[in-house]
């Protein structure tokens, strides 16, 4: 009787041992596999749209360089004006101003070359300035090193005229001419020309200002040392109270600028 009951408690502690081991089996492991597991999903879905290829920006690879006119300071020390000549000039000039606000050429020449940079990098371009702010001291021989270094395929110079009569008025535009007279330069300046009127006509139709046309000259230390493309824009009068009062809005300075940047996007300068 002893051996019966003995053998039944034995059997019992067997089986609650076996239970306990089973209950610690995690669940996971004793679930049955779904049909959808089995299932092999189609390629990309559930990874929302396929993302479309990086958008090349109109302006992409181009290099610009945007010099604005003058700085705080003038600096009346002598620089050589060309690598070719030993004639000399001022390092650079104080600029011109306002009819009637007296506002500064140099204030208005950084004023709407920083919105022409931001519109050309927005487009894809970089950009480099020869300077960002007005307390400055580089001289025009500096900033077409400055270009030069930069690689640009062109370099804008911003600039704002001023002279006696006060009814002049209009736009101008300065390239080189014959310069060391080797057939390098005369197909660099003939190349100018060319993009200098397709850009003054972008320019006066935009703005309706006077067409006081393109200008060859050799005087210009900023052009002179300026190894690739490189153009002065005098974007109008000062000293012509009408003009000045257009030059120093942000609508008229923006036209200028949409003028500048729709030019480049038609005309590829990364070339010639």
């Amino acid at each position: 009787m002893k051996t019966h009951k003995i053998t039944a408690i034995l059997v019992l502690i067997a089986l609650l041992i076996t239970g306990c081991a089973n209950s610690n089996v995690p669940a996971d492991e004793t679930t049955e596999p779904t049909l959808t597991d089995n299932i092999d999903k189609t390629p990309g879905e559930g990874e929302g749209p396929t993302p479309s290829p990086t958008e090349v920006l109109p302006l992409h690879g181009l290099k610009i360089c945007i010099d604005p006119g003058h700085q705080g300071k003038a600096n009346n020390e002598l620089e050589e004006m060309a690598p070719w000549s030993s004639e000399k000039k001022r390092k650079i000039a104080a600029g011109t101003k306002g009819a009637t606000t007296g506002t500064p050429e140099y204030m208005l020449t950084l004023k709407i070359g920083l919105k022409l940079r931001d519109a050309l990098m927005n487009a894809g371009a970089e950009v480099l300035m020869t300077r960002e702010t007005h307390d400055v001291d580089i001289s025009n021989k500096e900033r077409a090193l400055m270009s030069n270094e930069f690689g640009s395929h062109l370099t804008l110079r911003i600039h704002l005229n001023g002279v006696d009569n006060k009814d002049v008025h209009g736009m101008e535009i300065y390239i080189r001419d014959k310069g060391d007279g080797s057939e390098e330069t005369k197909a660099l300046a003939n190349y100018e020309l060319a993009i200098a009127n397709m850009l003054m006509e972008k320019l006066v139709n935009a703005t309706g200002a006077a067409n006081r046309n393109v200008r060859r000259s050799d005087n210009y230390t900023s052009i002179n040392w300026t190894e690739g493309p490189c153009m002065i824009l005098e974007l109008g009068y000062l000293t012509n109270e009408e003009e000045e009062k257009k030059l120093v809005s942000d609508e008229y300075q923006d036209t200028i600028v949409n003028a500048i940047v729709e030019f480049l996007k038609e005309n590829d300068v990364t070339k010639r």
